[in-house]
């Protein structure tokens, strides 16, 4: 029982690891988990993209630009309305069909190092 309790942990402190490694070796953010309702094609897959990626200023590192990529893999036309997570800074842009654009989200300082990001789509 002793070891089986030890290879658990063993286990658990792995996976636990290997979690933080890969959240940090992958700077986009895809909150696609977080919006259960999404415009799918045929085969039930998801028709929009949206990653969403930060640039810190070569000159003063204090500011930080974040940008969402976004890609419609339908031929659908679909409206984006992304926004800060718990916050009313958003961008709404338009997505046609087969067609990829990023898409500027907001410029902030250092005091918000992390992008952080939700979106909703509504087919035209």
């Amino acid at each position: 029982m002793l070891k089986l309790a030890g290879a658990l942990l063993a286990i658990g402190a792995f996976v636990a690891c290997s979690g933080a490694v890969a959240q940090t070796a992958n700077d986009d953010v895809d909150p696609a988990h977080k919006n259960p309702l999404r415009v799918r094609d045929i085969a039930n897959r998801p028709c929009v993209t949206v990653k969403g990626r930060m640039l810190i200023d070569k000159i003063n590192t204090n500011i930080i630009t974040h940008y969402l990529r976004a890609a419609n893999s339908c031929p659908k036309v679909i409206k984006i309305k992304a926004c800060y997570t718990q916050s009313t800074r958003c961008v709404e842009f338009t997505l046609h069909s087969l067609e990829k654009k990023e898409v500027l989200l907001g410029i902030t300082n250092s005091s918000m190092p992390t992008l952080n990001f939700d979106f909703t789509e509504k087919e035209m």
